[in-house]
């Protein structure tokens, strides 16, 4: 009787873990929740070869229990790389406990499950392995995926840039880009695959520009900005003005209003805070007027020479809207001594501003 309980608890462990498609085959996963492509015998051959994007593919079989663990791994892989799907690398998946597709995972010649195989854009079925890699280490996949993309040669056109950016100048960020309104260059160690991992983060963007470069790429870079190396990563915000470059500066959480968790690693801490501070519409848009009053304000000054005596309202502004908007919003408590000195330094602001009360 014992027996007969296990023997039924583990049964309908294995079954409750597979679900049934739209066809009546048996999955572990779900293609419209689960972001995973699902292949068989009679699309692997369509979608993945010659193909312009990368594939991931686990072959699995539905009742193996290794497989029914993995699913939540897989799952989160393709989870956290969605973005990198609509150009980059699509992760799938293939049941080769599927009668149907008995044939496919034999051409394959899978001996164990889960088996992990990557495919570059434009595979040919013909080449040895059918063109494909095997991956044997399931340990941070990501960094699997970034290592596999880093070796392709011919990239696609229509991936984004992974070389790293030697320019001395700034502007040269946008030349892929023209109509980008924002850069995001990350300085880091040589090792590191963060900013590659952004680069694919935002790789469907098209109002963003992201480059990675290190010390060996760009030496010169990392001198005029005094950036130091035992501080890295480090990313630098570039602002890109009708196809010249007006500001930059390091990017910061200071630059966003919401808080970010201190527990998460510093790749997920940067992607959070580029999402959120290119949501901040109002923000950019204030930016953008302020960009566009500086050239109003170049164009109209004889050979931009400013008065060093003069105080101007563009300084003002900019200044006010940092420090009103960022540091005192951010202070917990206003009292006492801090609570005077704003009050004088707003007097002195009125006064500058010729705004009498």
């Amino acid at each position: 009787m014992f027996l007969g309980h296990i023997f039924v608890f583990l049964y309908l462990r294995t079954t409750l873990a597979v679900n049934q498609l739209s066809d009546g085959s048996p999955s572990l996963y779900l293609p419209t929740t689960d972001n995973i492509e699902l292949l068989n015998s009679q699309n692997i051959k369509s979608l993945v070869y010659g193909s312009k994007k990368a594939w991931f593919v686990e072959f699995y079989s539905h009742w193996c229990g290794a497989c029914q663990r993995f699913a939540a791994h897989w799952k989160d892989l393709a989870k956290k790389t969605k973005p990198w799907h609509s150009k980059v690398i699509n992760i799938a998946a293939i049941n080769c406990a599927d009668p149907k597709n008995d044939k496919i995972c034999m051409e394959f010649n899978i001996e164990y499950y889960p088996t992990l195989r990557m495919f570059p854009p434009n595979a040919d079925f013909q080449n040895p392995e059918h063109d494909s890699k095997l991956v044997n280490n399931r340990d941070d996949l990501e960094s699997r995926i970034v290592e596999f993309l880093d070796q392709i040669n011919p990239v696609p056109s229509e991936w984004p840039i992974f070389k790293d950016y030697t320019s001395k100048r700034l502007d040269t960020l946008f030349l892929d880009n023209k109509n980008a309104k924002h850069g995001f260059l990350v300085f880091e160690d040589k090792s590191s695959i963060m900013g590659k991992q952004l680069i694919l983060d935002f790789s469907d963007r098209t109002d963003l520009v992201i480059r990675r470069t290190t010390i060996e790429s760009n030496s010169y870079l990392m001198e005029k900005f005094k950036i130091n190396q035992r501080k890295l990563p480090v990313v630098y915000l570039i602002f890109n003005s009708k196809g010249s470059v007006k500001k930059h500066w390091e990017f910061k959480e200071n630059l966003v209003e919401k808080q970010i968790d201190a527990g998460l690693d510093k790749r997920m801490k940067y992607k959070i805070l580029i999402e959120e501070f290119k949501k901040n519409k109002n923000q950019n848009e204030e930016l953008a007027l302020e960009e566009e009053s500086i050239k109003n304000d170049e164009n109209s000054l004889d050979k931009n020479i400013y008065s060093q005596y003069k105080v101007y309202m563009q300084d003002l502004e900019s200044g006010l809207n940092m420090i009103m908007r960022f540091e005192v919003a951010r202070t917990k408590l206003i009292a006492g001594e801090k609570i005077d000195a704003l009050k004088k330094w707003i007097k002195t602001l009125l006064k500058s501003f010729k705004i009498f009360v």
